[in-house]
C-alpha cells in the first residue's frame, strides 16, 4: 500500500471513487468480516482492541473466511511484550507499527486478563505463529476528520482502527448519545 502520512487527509477526501451506495463489512454479499465485540474490563486498552479488531477483519477478508471467529490477543500488545502501551493507555500507531513487525498470535496463547503483565505469561513460541498486516497508514490526521476520507478508506481498505478521546465526563455516562 502507498503511505499516506498525517496532514495528507485532504488525498483520501479529495479522490473520486465509485463507492457503494452502502458499505457494511458485518453482511458484506451475506458474509460477516466483523469480529465480535469484546470487554476491556477496568482497563484502559481500547486503543489495544481496536487495533486488534481491525487486524482480525483483515485477515478474514484476506484468507477469505467470514464468520470463522477469529480471536487474537490483545493482551500482547497490553503486556511487556509491545512498547504500544498499557492498562493506562496506548496509541493504535505503536500497536499498529508492532502488529506489522511482530504480528499477534490466538487469544488461547495469551489470554485478556485487564491487567498489565510481563510477556513471560504468553505461550513460549508465540512469535512463530502471528496474524499480521505489511503495512498501515492512516487515513485522516487528528483533527479535520471527513465522512468521505472515513467512506473512502473503508472501501479502500476495510475495516479502520477508530478510537475516541475520554473527558472526565464520560465515566459519569450511564447510557444514551454520548457527545
Amino acid at each position: 500500500d502507498e503511505a499516506i502520512e498525517a496532514g495528507t487527509e485532504s488525498l483520501l477526501s479529495a479522490m473520486t471513487m465509485d463507492i457503494p451506495p452502502s458499505l457494511d463489512w458485518r453482511s458484506l454479499n451475506g458474509s460477516n468480516f466483523v469480529t465480535p465485540v469484546r470487554n476491556q474490563g477496568k482497563c484502559g486498552s481500547c486503543w489495544a482492541f481496536a487495533t486488534t479488531a481491525a487486524l482480525e477483519s483483515q485477515a478474514l477478508i484476506d484468507l477469505k473466511t467470514p464468520g470463522t471467529g477469529l480471536d487474537l490477543s490483545e493482551q500482547i500488545l497490553v503486556s511487556s511484550c509491545s512498547t504500544a502501551g498499557t492498562c493506562q493507555g496506548g496509541y493504535v500507531d505503536e500497536a499498529s507499527t508492532f502488529i506489522r513487525d511482530t504480528g499477534l498470535p490466538l487469544e488461547a496463547c495469551f489470554p485478556y486478563s485487564a491487567e498489565t503483565n510481563t510477556c513471560s505469561l504468553a505461550c513460549s513460541n508465540w512469535q512463530s505463529s502471528t496474524y499480521g498486516i505489511t503495512s498501515w497508514l492512516w487515513i485522516t490526521g487528528s483533527s479535520n476528520v471527513t465522512v468521505e476520507a472515513v467512506k473512502n478508506g473503508l472501501f479502500m481498505y476495510g475495516p479502520l482502527v477508530t478510537t475516541m478521546d475520554v473527558y472526565a465526563d464520560f465515566y459519569a455516562y450511564s447510557g444514551g448519545i454520548y457527545s
